[in-house]
């Protein structure tokens, strides 16, 4: 059932990818050819697992509808973690910056002064041998 669940993570991390700012819901179905590729994607994973010869080429066993709903509740944790972390980022960074955004090297966020020194963008031609 593992590699079921990693599968579907991906789908579900498809919508976190779209954006690393705004949520993964925003603007959901603006994107007819992305949706295809997941119901694609899923029709494809559903026949490898559930169509008896398609088990035997691919060494796989069918699942029945209370495992594909626990392989679906795993997988869509992928969703949700992003979501937090893209609100963690805005209350923290505010609204226009996200965690990628901030780092290296750019203005640090008004609310944490100290990170100014943390995120100073170090050039390798000015170290000496031995601070490499």
């Amino acid at each position: 059932m593992r590699p079921y669940c990693g599968v579907l993570a991906q789908l579900f991390n498809v919508f976190n990818a779209r954006s690393d700012r705004r949520s993964a819901f925003h603007q959901l179905f603006t994107n007819p050819l992305l949706w295809g590729a997941i119901a694609l994607s899923i029709v494809l994973q559903v026949a490898v697992v559930q169509v008896p010869f398609m088990n035997d080429a691919f060494k796989t066993s069918p699942l029945n509808v209370g495992d594909w709903l626990i392989c679906a509740g795993l997988a869509s944790l992928v969703l949700w973690a992003g979501e937090t972390k893209k609100i963690a980022a805005k209350l923290l960074f505010g609204s226009t910056t996200s965690v990628n955004d901030s780092f290296p090297g750019g203005p640090p966020p008004p609310r944490f002064p100290r990170l100014r020194e943390a995120r100073q963008v170090v050039d390798p031609r000015r170290l000496g041998e031995h601070q490499l």
